[in-house]
């Protein structure tokens, strides 16, 4: 059993994640929890009252988001299996994301996030402090694709590093999964080779998945600019890579990963913070 923490709201993004999360629940045993967390310091005009007037203003400020979001996961209808109910709860988005992951020792952390053009948008996400923090990978969904097939993105000094984390979740899933060594060239040309160009590591990485249960598809080595690897690389329902908690550290593999449309799957690296 995989558990996910699932921050939610009434916008498209969240919709997103779900209907993806209902996807990857096809595959691997996936128990999520939704939380909609309230600023309440931001919500409304009456941040400075205390005592009975602020306690009365934050139960209304609950009782309105409980029943917007039980519309509206009403609306969504989908089939998924939870840990508890939904829950709503109020204070510091950051702080009381990472409490609910750490204490609920959950697995997986899952977000929606609007398709942007912008490659800053990925890098401002994942150099946040909620990433930064996250004791478990973190599943950035941008489109609710359907989830058949996955690769693992590595460069040639990754070996496997994101490996086991990807394994602690799809392990015993069956899901076909490639393994992609990438290399970052100038110009504009993309050069895709499916054998006989690979580190001789990726034999050792391929065992390692297929003892999991894992079906390994191509294994292939895959030379270009970032931009023309990100659109290689659009056909998979998820792609997972290594990121170093001060992310920026690799900026190239960053710039792959932020011009993907697919579900990004970022398994820290804790070697490189």
């Amino acid at each position: 059993m995989v558990k996910a923490l699932i921050p939610i709201s009434v916008h498209l993004e969240s919709s997103i994640a779900l209907r993806y999360a209902q996807h990857l629940s096809r595959w691997i045993d996936l128990r999520i929890h939704d939380i909609h967390v309230i600023d309440s310091d931001r919500a409304g005009p009456m941040p400075a009252a205390q005592g009975w007037v602020r306690n009365k203003w934050e139960k209304a400020l609950t009782e309105s988001a409980e029943k917007e979001i039980s519309q509206f996961l009403a609306m969504e209808n989908l089939d998924l299996k939870r840990t508890r109910g939904t829950e709503v709860i109020q204070g510091d988005r950051t702080e009381k994301l990472l409490e609910k992951v750490i204490s609920g020792a959950y697995q997986l952390f899952i977000e929606g996030a609007l398709p942007t053009f912008d490659p800053t948008d990925f890098y401002s996400l994942l150099g946040s402090t909620l990433y930064r923090a996250l004791p478990c990978p973190a599943l950035v969904v941008k489109n609710p694709v359907i989830l058949d097939k996955t690769v693992i993105l590595m460069d040639p000094e990754d070996e496997q590093t994101p490996v086991s984390a990807y394994l602690k979740i799809f392990a015993g899933s069956g899901i076909e999964t490639d393994i992609a060594v990438y290399t970052i060239t100038d110009g504009d040309e993309l050069v895709v080779r499916d054998a006989g160009d690979q580190p001789a590591w990726t034999g050792q990485v391929a065992k390692t998945i297929s003892a999991q249960s894992v079906a390994v598809g191509k294994t292939k080595r895959i030379k270009g600019p970032g931009a023309r690897i990100a659109e290689h690389l659009r056909g998979y329902g998820l792609v997972a890579a290594s990121v170093p908690r001060n992310p920026m550290r690799q900026k190239p593999k960053l710039e792959i990963l932020a011009r993907l449309p697919n579900p990004v799957l970022i398994c820290w690296s804790e070697t490189s913070t």
